[in-house]
């Protein structure tokens, strides 16, 4: 089920996206209840935590980054040889909230967004 506010209607430029997350530092960029939900305590403590998920949107170029209509942005990063992470950011001038992520199979990254 798709839900109308998930859907990406515009795509967004890397460098325009790389130079708006470089203006916060890691204090401002935060995790919530709901960031992890999808994962299990091991996954969590083994392979993915908030610290990384900092990481990968301060340090990481992304495949592709989308609007979505209810105004986050979907931020696809490389992670394995056919998977990306899917991280659901709400930008904020004072903060980001990683709202959740998800792995993903590289074929669904959008690829005719305007």
């Amino acid at each position: 089920m798709v839900v109308e506010g998930h859907l990406i209607k515009k795509k967004m430029k890397i460098n325009d996206f790389l130079d708006y997350v470089k203006n916060y530092d890691n204090d401002s960029i935060e995790c919530t209840k709901h960031t992890f939900f999808r994962f299990s305590d091991k996954q969590i403590n083994d392979w993915m935590n908030c610290e990384k998920v900092k990481t990968y949107i301060k340090g990481n170029i992304p495949l592709f980054i989308g609007e979505q209509n209810n105004g986050c942005y979907a931020v696809f990063y490389q992670f394995e040889q056919k998977k990306a992470i899917k991280i659901i950011v709400d930008v904020k001038p004072e903060k980001i909230k990683i709202v959740t992520l998800y792995v993903v199979d590289k074929k669904s990254i959008p690829k005719k967004i305007k």
